[in-house]
């Protein structure tokens, strides 16, 4: 999960925490995942808490309301799940903060069907900060891949990386606003074998990709290569901003 401020709006509110007393110890690893006007988003695989330092206050997220898959125990959380993708972004219409989770397939029997065919159906769920609340949406199509490919914030959506049944890999963004997902396709000349991260450059949406050639420790013919998406949503608008290659480094630090 990450938290971004949404700088298209003039608000400059603090968010007010509720404060618990004592908190269930955390045992398994936990993640810092952005900050948003001095609240700080961690999540475990236990569940998900907004800190606010300066006050000493915190606020956990209640659990996921997607029933548990059949392998998994119905007194766990979703928040076990390892591939489980998150993230928190603002509606400045209703001046509220809205998350999402993402439940993709992660364990053998999720991801084949009758015929033997890899499933592409995520689960998604949103939640209100003004209500406390997850709700469900409709299922995604798709399989996000927030591991191999970093997320990043732009044009009040949330981005990521994703695998789609058709084949191939895409952007998958989600309005927090419209609570809608919508598909861009990477640049046709971006090379089929290596690593991608998403980010913003001079308010562009921006692809850094770094080409792995295998044996690793050939490295003089990997590179690095930047995309900028010139107008959004239109897969034609990209173009190769930069390439730097030869490469004597393993991968860059960004992806």
């Amino acid at each position: 999960m990450s938290i971004h401020y949404n700088y298209e709006t003039p608000s400059n509110h603090f968010i007010f925490l509720k404060h618990y007393e004592e908190i269930e110890e955390i045992t398994e690893s936990i993640y810092y995942n952005g900050v948003c006007n001095g609240i700080v988003c961690i999540a475990s695989y236990r569940g998900i808490v907004l800190c606010n330092p300066t006050l000493r206050e915190f606020w956990e997220l209640p659990p996921s309301i997607l029933p548990p898959p059949a392998y998994l125990s119905p007194s766990k959380d979703l928040n076990y799940l390892m591939d489980m993708t998150r993230g928190i972004g603002s509606d400045t219409n209703a001046n509220d903060y809205v998350g999402v989770r993402i439940l993709n397939p992660s364990h053998e029997y999720e991801f084949e069907d009758v015929d033997n065919h890899r499933k592409y159906i995520s689960k998604v769920e949103v939640y209100n900060l003004s209500t406390n609340c997850w709700r469900k949406l409709e299922d995604l199509e798709c399989i996000i891949d927030s591991f191999h490919c970093s997320h990043v914030m732009f044009n009040r959506a949330y981005h990521w990386g994703g695998y789609l049944k058709a084949g191939g890999n895409c952007i998958i963004s989600f309005d927090f606003r419209a609570d809608s997902f919508q598909k861009l396709l990477y640049p046709e000349g971006k090379a089929s074998e290596g690593r991608e991260g998403l980010f913003v450059l001079n308010q562009t949406l921006a692809l850094i990709y770094f080409t792995e050639i295998y044996p690793p420790d050939v490295l003089v013919h990997q590179s690095i290569d930047i995309w900028l998406m010139k107008k959004y949503g239109v897969r034609e608008s990209w173009i190769k901003e930069l390439t730097v290659a030869p490469m004597l480094i393993k991968a860059p630090l960004s992806v």
